[in-house]
C-alpha cells in the first residue's frame, strides 16, 4: 500500500517503487504511452509540482535510506549542489529567481530546463541543509 505519512499530492509512487526495488520485487515496464487530457491550467500544475516536492523532502527526511537519494533526479542533483556547497548560495538567490521563474512558466509553461531549475530553487528554498 501506499504510505499513509503522505498528505496530499505528490511522490507516493515514487517511493512505493523505491520500496518495492529494496525488497528486490520486479516490476516489468512496458511501453504504453499515455496521452493526458485534462483542464489543468499551468499554476495548477505549479502548485501540484510544489506540494510533491513538500512530501519528497518529507520522504527523504523521514522514511527512506541514501539509497533514495540515487534514485531521484531532483535528490540526487540537490546532493551533487550540496557537496560542493551551493545549496546556499541557491538559499539566498531562490526569494529573487522563484517568482520569476513561477510566473514565466505560468505564462508560457513550455520550458523543461527552467521547469527543472524552478524545482531544484523551490527544493532549496524549503530544505534546512
Amino acid at each position: 500500500p501506499f504510505d499513509e505519512h503522505l498528505r496530499g499530492y505528490g511522490h507516493e509512487d515514487t517511493l512505493f517503487g523505491y520500496r518495492l526495488k529494496k525488497n528486490k520485487i520486479l516490476v516489468q515496464h512496458i511501453d504504453n504511452p499515455v496521452q493526458h487530457d485534462f483542464d489543468e491550467n499551468n499554476l495548477e500544475f505549479i502548485k501540484k509540482t510544489e506540494q510533491g516536492i513538500k512530501n519528497l523532502i518529507f520522504i527523504s527526511k523521514n522514511l527512506v535510506d541514501e539509497a533514495f537519494f540515487k534514485e531521484v533526479k531532483l535528490l540526487n542533483s540537490y546532493e551533487k549542489i550540496k557537496k560542493y556547497h551551493l545549496n546556499k548560495v541557491l538559499q539566498l538567490l531562490s526569494p529573487l529567481l522563484l517568482p520569476f521563474i513561477r510566473k514565466i512558466l505560468i505564462k508560457t509553461g513550455n520550458s523543461l530546463v527552467l521547469f527543472d531549475i524552478y524545482k531544484l530553487l523551490y527544493f532549496t528554498k524549503l530544505s534546512d541543509d
